[in-house]
């Protein structure tokens, strides 16, 4: 009898929280389908954090482990962070350090490298050098500023909002509404298939009645912040509480667009 993987059995029977079978069948999204019989085995972020500060300095700076999962390039203006995040499925992030308008020191976002459990098992060193590579490429970039009359968030919502109707985990949400607010904040709104019910919520079972993306811009700091998260219910209540988000970044309205959209597109797909 062929075994069952864990993710083959999420997917087939959870992906719209239990109701119908209607899931598109090209699904897109953190859960995969996993190739053969076999377990897979689960990265080891501590092989990468590793062999990443055995390798060379960036331009003249030395690797500093923060924590066990991060290590930090430089403390000034253009030092560079990377981060391994269990958020969703496991990622690496990297960030630049940067100033904002007030003077105070922020780190931005520059590259999501998303894992996926069947294709990079035993890759660790691999990915190690590939991010490696990025940060070497970053570092020798001149350094984003702040931007404090930036007019363009309309355009750069809708450029998000076209991104992320096009890539997203398909396996359990599908768009339904770009918002605006007001001049300085938009709100991308996803809904889940099986309307959420069946979902996890303070140890009991739950509703999740929506997916929300905000892209909101600071004028006084002159930065962009863009978070994605849950809005949860119980079953008996519909109590519409947002939950921990699953990314809350920050970046320069200076930054390529669509890098920004790379970036949060690589984030939702880790859902």
């Amino acid at each position: 009898m062929q075994r069952l993987s864990f993710k083959h059995w999420i997917l087939s029977e959870f992906a719209n929280y239990g109701f119908g079978t209607s899931a598109t069948n090209k699904v897109k999204g953190g859960t995969e389908v996993m190739q053969g019989d076999g377990l897979f085995a689960k990265l080891n972020s501590s092989l990468i954090i590793t062999e990443l500060c055995k390798l060379p300095p960036l331009g003249n700076v030395e690797a500093v482990q923060i924590w066990d999962d991060s290590i930090q390039w430089g403390s000034e203006p253009g030092a560079l962070q990377i981060a391994i995040t269990p958020l969703g499925s496991m990622k690496v992030v990297s960030r630049r350090l940067m100033s904002d308008l007030k003077g105070e020191q922020v780190w931005v976002l520059k590259q999501v490298f998303p894992f996926r459990d069947f294709e990079n098992q035993n890759k660790e060193i691999e990915i190690a050098h590939k991010v490696y590579k990025s940060l070497t490429e970053t570092n020798h970039e001149n350094l984003e500023a702040p931007d404090g009359n930036f007019e363009d968030l309309h355009r750069l919502a809708t450029k998000l909002w076209n991104a992320t109707k096009r890539n997203h985990p398909s396996y359990i949400m599908f768009p339904v509404n770009l918002q605006k607010y007001n001049e300085n904040y938009y709100k991308m709104i996803f809904e889940f298939r099986g309307q959420g019910a069946g979902s996890p919520y303070n140890g009991k079972t739950g509703r999740t009645e929506r997916f929300d993306i905000d892209l909101v811009y600071y004028k006084s700091k002159g930065l962009l912040r863009c978070l994605g998260y849950d809005i949860d219910s119980s079953m008996t209540k519909r109590e519409w509480r947002i939950q921990t988000p699953e990314w809350d970044e920050l970046f320069t309205p200076k930054q390529d667009f669509d890098e920004i959209c790379e970036c949060v597109i690589k984030l939702f797909m880790q859902y």
